[in-house]
Protein backbone atom coordinates (compact mmCIF):
# COMPACT_ATOMS: atom_id res chain seq x y z
CA UNK A 1 0.00 0.00 0.00
CA UNK A 2 1.24 3.50 -0.86
CA UNK A 3 -0.11 7.00 -0.53
CA UNK A 4 0.55 10.63 -2.15
CA UNK A 5 2.62 12.94 -0.77
CA UNK A 6 1.36 16.64 -0.10
CA UNK A 7 1.52 17.60 -3.62
CA UNK A 8 0.08 14.06 -4.63
CA UNK A 9 2.86 12.65 -6.26
CA UNK A 10 3.57 9.00 -6.36
CA UNK A 11 6.40 6.76 -7.40
CA UNK A 12 6.26 3.72 -9.33
CA UNK A 13 9.04 0.88 -9.48
CA UNK A 14 9.24 -0.89 -13.16
CA UNK A 15 6.41 -3.37 -13.52
CA UNK A 16 4.24 -1.53 -10.70
CA UNK A 17 0.91 -0.69 -10.83
CA UNK A 18 -1.07 2.01 -8.68
CA UNK A 19 -4.88 1.90 -7.88
CA UNK A 20 -6.83 4.59 -6.37
CA UNK A 21 -9.38 2.84 -4.91
CA UNK A 22 -13.57 4.83 -3.97
CA UNK A 23 -12.90 7.53 -7.02
CA UNK A 24 -16.09 8.18 -8.40
CA UNK A 25 -16.77 8.06 -12.12
CA UNK A 26 -17.15 10.70 -14.40
CA UNK A 27 -14.31 13.05 -12.11
CA UNK A 28 -11.33 14.46 -14.43
CA UNK A 29 -8.41 13.60 -14.11
CA UNK A 30 -4.45 14.50 -14.94
CA UNK A 31 -1.32 12.25 -14.48
CA UNK A 32 1.78 13.48 -15.61
CA UNK A 33 5.10 11.47 -15.39
CA UNK A 34 7.82 13.41 -14.11
CA UNK A 35 11.24 13.22 -16.20
CA UNK A 36 14.21 10.82 -14.96
CA UNK A 37 17.72 11.46 -15.79
CA UNK A 38 18.35 8.80 -18.90
CA UNK A 39 14.52 7.79 -19.27
CA UNK A 40 12.45 9.08 -21.66
CA UNK A 41 8.21 8.55 -22.05
CA UNK A 42 7.49 6.46 -24.87
CA UNK A 43 4.36 8.26 -25.79
CA UNK A 44 2.68 11.30 -23.89
CA UNK A 45 3.96 12.42 -20.29
CA UNK A 46 0.18 13.80 -19.41
CA UNK A 47 -2.84 11.91 -19.44
CA UNK A 48 -6.12 13.44 -18.70
CA UNK A 49 -10.00 12.61 -18.73
CA UNK A 50 -12.67 11.46 -16.97
CA UNK A 51 -12.95 8.31 -15.04
CA UNK A 52 -14.86 6.23 -16.00
CA UNK A 53 -16.69 2.80 -13.94
CA UNK A 54 -15.78 -0.01 -13.24
CA UNK A 55 -12.01 1.27 -14.26
CA UNK A 56 -9.69 3.86 -15.63
CA UNK A 57 -6.57 2.25 -16.78
CA UNK A 58 -3.73 4.51 -17.56
CA UNK A 59 0.03 2.79 -19.19
CA UNK A 60 2.90 4.49 -19.37
CA UNK A 61 6.04 2.81 -21.12
CA UNK A 62 9.54 4.38 -20.47
CA UNK A 63 12.73 3.41 -22.87
CA UNK A 64 16.04 3.92 -21.35
CA UNK A 65 18.17 5.86 -23.52
CA UNK A 66 21.08 4.35 -24.82
CA UNK A 67 22.38 8.02 -25.96
CA UNK A 68 20.98 11.16 -27.52
CA UNK A 69 21.90 13.70 -30.54
CA UNK A 70 20.18 17.05 -30.74
CA UNK A 71 20.89 19.14 -33.80
CA UNK A 72 20.73 22.86 -32.68
CA UNK A 73 21.39 26.05 -34.75
CA UNK A 74 24.06 28.80 -33.63
CA UNK A 75 21.31 31.02 -33.84
CA UNK A 76 18.55 28.52 -32.08
CA UNK A 77 16.37 29.27 -34.85
CA UNK A 78 14.08 26.15 -36.04
CA UNK A 79 13.60 26.83 -40.05
CA UNK A 80 12.45 24.20 -41.78
CA UNK A 81 15.34 22.78 -42.96
CA UNK A 82 17.00 18.76 -42.20
CA UNK A 83 20.24 17.47 -41.47
CA UNK A 84 21.23 14.21 -41.99
CA UNK A 85 23.30 11.98 -39.42
CA UNK A 86 24.73 8.96 -39.64
CA UNK A 87 25.38 6.50 -36.92
CA UNK A 88 28.86 3.96 -37.21
CA UNK A 89 30.00 1.38 -34.84
CA UNK A 90 33.74 0.90 -33.58
CA UNK A 91 34.67 -0.35 -37.05
CA UNK A 92 33.82 2.08 -38.75
CA UNK A 93 30.20 -0.09 -40.27
CA UNK A 94 27.19 1.80 -40.41
CA UNK A 95 24.21 0.40 -37.99
CA UNK A 96 21.33 0.05 -40.10
CA UNK A 97 17.71 -0.18 -38.10
CA UNK A 98 19.10 0.78 -34.87
CA UNK A 99 15.62 2.17 -33.02
CA UNK A 100 15.13 5.91 -31.56
CA UNK A 101 12.36 8.27 -31.03
CA UNK A 102 12.48 11.52 -32.18
CA UNK A 103 11.32 14.06 -29.06
CA UNK A 104 11.34 17.99 -29.34
CA UNK A 105 14.11 18.90 -27.33
CA UNK A 106 13.50 21.75 -25.57
CA UNK A 107 9.72 20.05 -23.86
CA UNK A 108 11.14 15.98 -24.38
CA UNK A 109 7.62 15.67 -25.65
CA UNK A 110 7.49 13.15 -28.63
CA UNK A 111 7.35 14.45 -31.97
CA UNK A 112 5.17 11.53 -33.23
CA UNK A 113 4.82 8.43 -31.27
CA UNK A 114 6.57 6.23 -33.54
CA UNK A 115 9.16 4.12 -33.29
CA UNK A 116 11.85 5.18 -35.59
CA UNK A 117 14.88 3.22 -37.42
CA UNK A 118 18.14 4.06 -38.82
CA UNK A 119 17.99 3.36 -42.52
CA UNK A 120 20.24 0.92 -44.45
CA UNK A 121 23.15 3.44 -43.92
CA UNK A 122 22.58 4.76 -40.73
CA UNK A 123 21.74 7.66 -41.81
CA UNK A 124 18.33 9.51 -39.80
CA UNK A 125 17.40 13.26 -39.85
CA UNK A 126 16.97 16.12 -37.38
CA UNK A 127 15.88 19.70 -37.81
CA UNK A 128 16.97 21.90 -35.09
CA UNK A 129 15.13 21.84 -32.31
CA UNK A 130 14.91 18.05 -32.31
CA UNK A 131 16.65 15.23 -30.54
CA UNK A 132 16.79 11.19 -31.64
CA UNK A 133 17.17 9.23 -28.68
CA UNK A 134 18.65 6.13 -29.16
CA UNK A 135 17.37 2.86 -27.54
CA UNK A 136 18.44 -0.61 -26.95
CA UNK A 137 22.36 -0.17 -27.73
CA UNK A 138 24.12 -2.55 -25.48
CA UNK A 139 26.22 -0.55 -22.56
CA UNK A 140 29.54 -0.60 -24.18
CA UNK A 141 28.68 -0.42 -27.43
CA UNK A 142 31.39 1.68 -29.00
CA UNK A 143 30.29 4.24 -31.75
CA UNK A 144 30.54 7.59 -33.68
CA UNK A 145 27.67 10.29 -35.19
CA UNK A 146 28.50 12.28 -37.90
CA UNK A 147 26.06 14.85 -39.42
CA UNK A 148 26.76 14.98 -43.30
CA UNK A 149 27.48 18.33 -44.48
CA UNK A 150 24.60 20.39 -45.29
CA UNK A 151 24.80 22.65 -48.70
CA UNK A 152 23.35 26.11 -46.56
CA UNK A 153 24.96 25.04 -43.30
CA UNK A 154 28.38 25.41 -41.77
CA UNK A 155 28.68 22.69 -38.78
CA UNK A 156 30.36 23.93 -35.86
CA UNK A 157 30.12 21.52 -33.30
CA UNK A 158 32.07 19.15 -33.24
CA UNK A 159 34.55 21.09 -35.12
CA UNK A 160 35.58 18.48 -37.14
CA UNK A 161 33.65 16.54 -40.12
CA UNK A 162 34.20 13.25 -38.62
CA UNK A 163 31.67 13.88 -35.93
CA UNK A 164 31.76 12.13 -31.75
CA UNK A 165 33.87 9.27 -32.43
CA UNK A 166 34.50 6.93 -30.48
CA UNK A 167 31.96 7.66 -27.53
CA UNK A 168 30.58 4.72 -25.56
CA UNK A 169 27.11 3.40 -24.56
CA UNK A 170 26.77 3.63 -20.59
CA UNK A 171 24.68 1.68 -18.60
Amino acid sequence: WGTTDADGNFTLKIGETAVFEDVPADVDYEITEQPLKNWWVVGEATHTGPTEAPLTEVDYTNAFASFAVSKSLSNNTKPDVEFTFRLSNSEQKVMPEVSYYLYDSASKKLVDGQELKTGVNGEFVLKPGQSAVFIGIEPGTEYTVEEIAHPDYIQTVPKGSEGYTGKTVLG
